[in-house]
């Protein structure tokens, strides 16, 4: 439950800033960001990853460098952050022998990854969701810096969370078609290493 309300805290972390920016100080604000990004800290399975105390360091001179200027922008980067750390998190993954999807299906899935395709989908899936991240974090970075407190809590807290939906869903659908095909030409190379096998016995 603490984890959940923590997440929920941290997705809807826009909103929060959007209706205290006019009524609290921006040193109320960063506290309130450094207390979420504790408690993620806390709460998390592999708090003894470096990478949490790297996000956490991040978000504390973001938090200073906010309340020592007197500007709110620095405390507007913390949906950019999150959206690179987590591409950063999946883009690792490709260099080691499981990508990041890849773990999660043997988690809870292992069974299906003993067809020989799945391997090859699921490593080009973790580097399209990086690829995705990343322009999702870069276009997060552009609302903080160039645009209205209103359209940066559109963007991060509705707009960017219906791409993600889309997304995904997307992808399911491909994953279908990619499926029914790869079946498909499986079937036709074994037909051809059948007719091959009978030539060879005549």
């Amino acid at each position: 439950l603490a984890t959940f309300i923590v997440t929920l805290l941290a997705l809807l972390y826009p909103v929060w800033v959007f209706f205290a920016i006019q009524a609290l100080s921006i040193w109320i604000l960063a506290l309130g960001l450094l207390c979420i990004a504790g408690l993620k800290l806390a709460l998390a399975e592999d708090w003894t990853q470096p990478r949490h105390y790297l996000i956490l360091l991040l978000v504390v001179v973001l938090c200073g460098l906010s309340v020592a200027l007197g500007d709110v922008v620095f405390l507007k980067f913390y949906p950019a952050l999150m959206n690179f750390s987590v591409a950063l998190s999946f883009a690792y993954t490709l260099t080691q022998e499981r990508s990041f999807i890849e773990q999660m299906v043997l988690r809870f899935q292992p069974e299906k990854l003993n067809q020989p395709h799945v391997k090859s989908y699921m490593r080009k899936l973790t580097g399209a969701w990086a690829l995705f991240l990343t322009a999702n974090g870069l276009m997060a970075l552009y609302t903080a810096m160039f645009t209205s407190t209103e359209f940066w809590t559109l963007y991060n807290c509705v707009i960017s969370y219906l791409l993600m939906a889309s997304f995904f869903i997307g992808e399911i659908i491909f994953r279908q078609f990619y499926r029914r095909r790869w079946h498909t030409n499986g079937q036709t190379n074994n037909s051809h290493n059948e007719y091959d096998k009978q030539r060879l016995d005549l």
